[in-house]
């Protein structure tokens, strides 16, 4: 397993506050533009890490002023700095890959920083840099660094109480809406930096009272952002449910019902809107569309992948084979199986569609975590139940190609997730019997990559990839959620005893079931 962190040797020297800029070597403003540009594209449809116009608006500034723009504030340079830095590492092909893409930028940058009290001077400034310094740092697989980061932002907004509803009366429409759009970037990356490094997150929810965006702009953007806070909230229920410190406070069963009955109107709402932007009969593929797909599959996955490896857990113990499992596990565990396949399985379509139009992101992480995450998922039923899993050869030579494309662009992280997934494919070998072996071997020849079989081209009509399209749909959950529901009102007054104590009570045939011949698990 790799270190968080190792990928790059980037470092830095703060630089003397009162000491002289360095303004060598700075991009003409045109190609500043162009790179301002490339980040817009990559971050501000899901996110707002930084105002364009604002930032447009000094940039002109600073050509005319030069040092005295510097001099008013140091910390906007170090903002320009940094959209330099990532607009590089998204544009420039890799030369050195031992070397970080924008590196220099980045690093020029930080030696800058001030600390945190300068930065309590410039808040709304200062948090949208830490968002971009977050970003940034999680690219280079610097995760545990971009959570600290985040961590000072999460804590700028709650001092200037963006967490709060804002009086729109006093500052304005659109300070009001700026602010708020501040606050809900800084939300959805700590969600998702929490979820990458398993750390708790910095904020309740029931502690938040900032209208969620959308609310008053009615635009797709604004309706864009408003589903990625919804599914960020969703992420963050199911680390403190699922992923608690404590033991289940309640069977896993019963979070699960909540989670799919979620999902399900997750999905409706999806729908209703990317359907009402698609583009008539184009059917352009969007990157929008995919990727906010993207995360509400990866929510489905944290929220079923316990279950994954607690079937993992009872396949080493050797009581039972893969047959043996499948025939101990009640319907309802097949079916939240089943569940957790198809938004694995749908999650490497859409980056396969992504890959195929060029649209991966080869810099920003999270189609890299989104392609190591179904690809785990994909290998660990493959060793549990390969029998729900046949296209597992496809499917797994599918992430192996996104993966060495990736690696092709100089992504050093998407080298160790490649490393990882090899790693786990040799340690469940054991587990295969012979006429697996021959599978697994097959996936492992991932120079020759088989064609998936063909794409649904219906699924990325007018947008890419709806949700329960080529997945199960949303009553397909409701229905799992149902039958969850069923299965806990047949349970004894023993058995709900038992269930009240073990997450994975009800996962299993029952050991007195006189139908049941083999033992509970």
């Amino acid at each position: 397993m790799n270190v968080d962190g190792t990928a790059y040797q980037i470092e830095w020297t703060a630089v003397d506050p009162t000491a002289a800029v360095d303004t060598t070597d700075l991009p003409s403003i045109d190609y500043t533009l162009y790179l301002m540009n490339a980040v817009k594209f990559h971050t501000c449809q899901m996110y707002r890490p930084f105002d364009d116009e604002e930032f447009t608006r000094n940039l002109y500034e600073f050509h005319q002023l030069g040092l005295e723009k510097i001099n008013s504030s140091r910390l906007w340079f170090v903002q320009f700095l940094l959209i330099v830095a990532l607009g590089k590492a998204m544009v420039i092909t890799v030369k050195d890959p031992t070397t970080a893409p924008g590196s220099l930028w980045f690093q020029r940058a930080m030696s800058l920083m001030p600390d945190f009290v300068r930065l309590q001077r410039e808040s709304a400034l200062a948090i949208q840099v830490l968002c971009l310094v977050a970003l940034y740092l999680v690219s280079v697989d610097m995760k545990e660094a971009a959570y600290g980061y985040i961590g000072q932002a999460v804590r700028l907004c709650l001092v200037d109480g963006l967490h709060r509803d804002t009086p729109r009366q006093a500052m304005g429409e659109k300070m009001a809406s700026h602010y708020r759009d501040i606050w809900w970037t800084v939300y959805i990356l700590d969600r998702r930096l929490s979820s990458m490094i398993g750390a708790p997150s910095s904020i309740q929810d029931a502690d938040i009272t900032c209208p969620l965006p959308g609310i008053d702009d009615d635009s797709h953007r604004g309706r864009v952002l408003n589903i990625h806070v919804k599914i960020s909230r969703l992420m963050a229920q199911i680390l403190n449910s699922v992923y608690s410190v404590e033991r289940l406070s309640r069977p896993f069963v019963k979070i699960i019902q909540t989670v799919l009955r979620d999902m399900a109107a997750m999905a409706h709402e999806m729908d209703a809107v990317f359907t009402s932007a698609a583009h008539g009969e184009i059917g352009a593929v969007s990157t929008v569309a995919s990727h906010i797909n993207l995360s509400y599959h990866h929510c489905i996955l944290l929220a079923t992948r316990p279950l994954l490896l607690h079937l993992m857990i009872a396949r080493l113990r050797g009581t039972l084979g893969s047959n043996d499992l499948e025939k101990t596990m009640l319907p309802q565990t097949k079916g939240l199986l089943d569940t957790c396949l198809q938004s694995a399985r749908m999650t490497l379509r859409i980056l396969s569609t992504l890959y195929e139009h060029h649209l991966l992101d080869s810099f920003l992480p999270f189609d890299l975590e989104s392609i190591f995450s179904a690809a785990f998922i994909v290998t660990m039923a493959s060793a549990i139940v390969p029998s729900m899993i046949p296209d597992v050869a496809s499917f797994k030579a599918t992430s192996y190609r996104i993966l060495d494309y990736l690696i092709r662009k100089g992504n050093i992280p998407a080298q160790f997730r490649k490393q990882e997934l090899l790693c786990l494919d040799e340690m469940i070998l054991p587990l295969l019997n012979q006429g697996d072996q021959g599978l697994s071997q097959q996936t492992h020849d991932h120079d020759e990559v088989p064609n998936m079989h063909p794409l649904d081209l219906g699924l990325f009509s007018g947008w890419s990839a709806a949700p329960g399209e080529g997945g199960l749909s949303p009553s397909q959950m409701l229905n799992i959620a149902d039958q969850l529901e069923n299965q806990a009102e047949h349970l004894t007054s023993m058995d709900r005893a038992w269930a009240a104590t073990s997450p994975w009570a009800w996962w299993w045939e029952r050991q007195n079931d006189p139908g049941n011949p083999y033992p509970a698990i």
